[in-house]
């Protein structure tokens, strides 16, 4: 986001630091409580796994950290090769971990392996090609970059646990409310439906991002908008035959890949068109929320998702709703939900468009 690169490797320092406080404080915790907080949580898978828990937030979040640099200088072909490279080392490792009878610990070290590939190649570019951005960094202009941005913490942070609500408690509450068989396919059958979506979405919205703090920084609120639009309908004309795929043959397509236990799964998928149509179009409108700073409107729309969901259980749980007619409510008030992301989005850019003017005739 920094105009300057000397600010943007000053952020990537602070952010760093921060992700190492953070992984050594959690480290120390489950140190002295692990224990306590495994019976807690009823994790049955050990200590000793737990414990890695520091190391795996540590090393996939400085790849991530790394993976924004290369977004900023706009090397795409080396993520993609970087990609490719994590996928083939984790896949290798846990493959490897397996037959030679690591088990829970061998998926944790093949993950961190293909992770760790990633920082590897990632930090070379860094350490070859722009080390002049990192030259002479103060701990002092660290802090100051970090508290100017302090908002992405304490505005964020809520924002993030909404979030996570929102993608993790609809299987825990049809659980609780028609029992664990319904829940578990709901769940796999959502994360199958969203593994494709989510890679293409992610992937386009890094896009979206990085020419959009180009144009906001230039006051270009027009050319972000068109893009914003055009996006949204390339993302419709590719998803369209996807999606009327599931709608009309979603139990088959279940049934085959997945064996014919699972074909209740193709029955929510196709309830749950609504929500990932519309994901899949107005998602990668978020990063509007990032480029812009209006980090109150993104509460507000994590809040408002949320809500949808709460009102949906209090629905069902009041007229005694079937769980496709629960899946089907919060489908489509997502959906509608989704749309709201335009107006929501480009009032922003008009408010922050009349902001940046200001700051530069005051200039």
């Amino acid at each position: 986001m920094p105009t300057s690169d000397e600010d943007g490797a000053r952020l990537f320092v602070g952010s760093l630091s921060v992700l190492i406080v953070f992984s050594l404080v959690l480290f120390g915790v489950i140190l002295v409580s692990g224990e306590s907080l495994m019976r807690l949580a009823a994790f049955e898978g050990g200590h000793t796994v737990m414990l890695f828990l520091p190391l795996a937030i540590a090393v996939s979040n400085s790849n991530l950290c790394l993976q924004f640099w290369s977004l900023r200088k706009k090397e795409y072909r080396k993520l993609a090769v970087v990609k490719g490279l994590q996928s083939a080392t984790m896949a290798t490792g846990q493959i490897g971990l397996g037959w030679a009878h690591f088990g829970t610990i061998g998926l944790i070290l093949g993950h961190l392996l293909g992770q760790a590939a990633g920082i590897v190649q990632l930090a070379k570019s860094v350490i070859t090609e722009h080390r002049e951005a990192f030259r002479n960094i103060r701990a002092s202009e660290v802090a100051g970059l970090l508290w100017k941005n302090r908002s992405f913490i304490t505005t964020f942070t809520p924002s993030a646990l909404l979030g996570a609500g929102t993608i993790y408690l609809p299987a825990i509450l049809l659980g609780y409310i028609y029992g664990p068989v319904v829940a578990g396919v709901f769940a796999f059958a959502l994360q199958m439906s969203k593994a494709g979506i989510n890679i293409i979405v992610q992937s386009m919205s890094k896009v979206f991002l990085v020419g959009s703090i180009e144009n906001f920084n230039s006051g270009d609120m027009a050319s972000i908008k068109h893009k914003a639009i055009r996006f949204a309908l390339a993302q419709f004309l590719l998803g369209s035959p996807v999606f009327i795929a599931l709608a009309l043959f979603g139990e088959e397509i279940f049934g085959i890949v997945f064996g014919s236990n699972w074909v209740l799964g193709g029955v929510y998928v196709k309830l749950m068109i609504p929500h990932l149509m519309t994901l899949f179009m107005f998602e990668h409108l978020t990063v509007l929320f990032v480029v812009t700073g209006s980090h109150k409107a993104k509460l507000i729309w994590d809040i408002l998702k949320f809500l949808v969901l709460l009102i949906t259980f209090a629905i069902a749980r009041a007229i005694d709703l079937s769980p496709e007619s629960f899946i089907l409510i919060l489908s489509c008030g997502w959906g509608v939900l989704h749309f709201g992301l335009i107006p929501i989005t480009f009032r922003s850019l008009g408010r922050d468009a009349r902001i940046l003017v200001d700051r530069n005739e005051a200039a």
